[in-house]
């Protein structure tokens, strides 16, 4: 499956599933081709490599990296993932649907101590 596909699902999924996620799950627009004036501008305005596809707000901070069965990160994504992993921020990379839904799950109704 494209990453692309697999992160419109699962987004799709979590909305529908746990409206009170809503405004507080969201998709960083950090890639895609541009052309190199635009690029400049997504720059200047705070575009970062390697920043994951989608943050979740609540509880806490979370990131979700999105990747197909045979993808990979880039350098800029493991340099990020594993600075904000180092400062106590999730960061999953999810490479199914069935991952996603286990994780977001477990984040959003946690089993009883």
């Amino acid at each position: 499956m494209l990453e692309s596909r697999l992160q419109a699902e699962c987004f799709q999924w979590a909305y529908n599933s746990f409206p009170i996620i809503r405004g507080f799950i969201f998709h960083v627009p950090n890639g895609g081709t541009r052309d190199v004036r635009e690029a400049m501008t997504m720059r200047a305005m705070g575009l970062t490599k390697g920043i994951p596809d989608i943050l979740l707000v609540y509880p806490v901070l979370t990131a979700f990296e999105f990747k197909s069965e045979t993808g990979r990160l880039s350098d800029a994504q493991t340099v990020i993932h594993k600075k904000w992993t180092e400062r106590g921020i999730p960061v999953h990379v999810v490479k199914s649907i069935e991952q996603f839904r286990a994780i977001l799950t477990a984040i959003l109704l946690p089993e009883p101590s």
